[in-house]
């Protein structure tokens, strides 16, 4: 034990007898040793840093190169929607499809010359050589007697394709599809050669199923219908109807020169309380020519102390 103490105290002494001057030594390396190791770890990242950035450099480039080789960008084409209603060509557009359909499909045998006068105005440049009919020399000729829009479909960036159904003077009905643009300007012009086009197809919808008039008040609607088309169709004043009508309801008058022949039949279209729509077959005759049509008039109809009458539907409003 003794033997032990005597070098721990040795041991002890012989730190307490050191130089200074070493000591400092010793700790002055050590902060150097450490500020160079964090001067190498700044050094490490730097460099890293520029590897990073001449990588990215590198891509652009190549990728630049790329769009260089494979030349401008061409944008896809898309066809253009044919669903909607034309948004470029408007009602003038319409009239002058219309006006373009009467001359071109009036003519006379033999004058050629002047038909081609009448339509060329109509036309592009570009199709007005080529646009000429050849007419016979004999026969009855054609002359259009009413004509009007059938359908359209856009085209897109103000072109048309504008459909008129022409009614010939003592013929049928001509279907001519008119291909309309409309320029930079506002003027229009047939564009292309008229296409002649096939009529609606006939269709095979069924009639409005009717129920018939049960109840107590079903005298009472029948006797107001009855008295309100005799009096609508014959065009009696207005106030001739206020009886028959609800209190505040405008009902437009017909004009005069036809009378009631006979309502065949009242149906019940709907109903709903105090309100319903009912459907009358009559004819009504013509009293200058004394032909007789079968009708059907749709009335709505509204109870308060009784029934009255409140609208004639398809009517215009007063």
């Amino acid at each position: 034990m003794r033997r032990v103490w005597h070098r721990g105290a040795r041991a002890s002494k012989k730190l307490a007898s050191a130089d200074p001057q070493e000591t400092s030594d010793h700790t002055a390396h050590a902060a150097v040793m450490g500020h160079a190791t964090t001067r190498r770890g700044r050094d490490v990242a730097r460099t890293a840093g520029r590897v990073v950035l001449w990588v990215t450099v590198g891509l652009i480039f190549v990728r630049g190169l790329g769009a260089v080789a494979a030349g401008p960008h061409k944008p896809t084409a898309t066809a253009p929607s044919r669903a909607e209603a034309p948004r470029d060509l408007s009602a003038d557009a319409q009239a002058f499809a219309v006006r373009f359909a009467a001359a071109y499909l009036s003519w006379r045998p033999g004058d050629t010359a002047r038909h081609a006068r009448a339509v060329a105005p109509f036309f592009s440049s570009d199709v007005r050589d080529r646009a000429a009919a050849v007419l016979p020399r004999r026969g009855p000729g054609q002359v259009v007697a009413q004509a009007t829009v059938a359908r359209s479909t856009d085209l897109g960036s103000g072109r048309a394709l504008i459909t008129v159904a022409s009614q010939l003077a003592n013929g049928p009905t001509v279907f001519l599809t008119v291909p309309v643009a409309r320029d930079s300007q506002g003027g229009l012009d047939v564009f292309a050669l008229p296409a002649l086009s096939a009529p609606p197809p006939a269709g095979s919808a069924s009639a409005l199923a009717t129920d018939p008039l049960v109840g107590a008040d079903a005298g009472e609607i029948q006797a107001l219908v009855q008295r309100f088309l005799a009096a609508y169709v014959s065009g009696q004043d207005p106030s001739g109807l206020a009886y028959l009508v609800a209190p505040g309801t405008a009902i437009a008058g017909m004009p005069g020169g036809l009378a009631l022949g006979s309502v065949d039949q009242v149906g019940l279209l709907g109903r709903s309380g105090d309100r319903m729509t009912v459907e009358a077959d009559l004819h009504v005759r013509d009293m200058a020519t004394r032909a007789s049509y079968p009708l059907a008039y749709r009335l709505d109809l509204r109870r308060t102390d009784r029934w009255y009458v409140t609208g004639v539907e398809g009517g215009p409003q007063a």
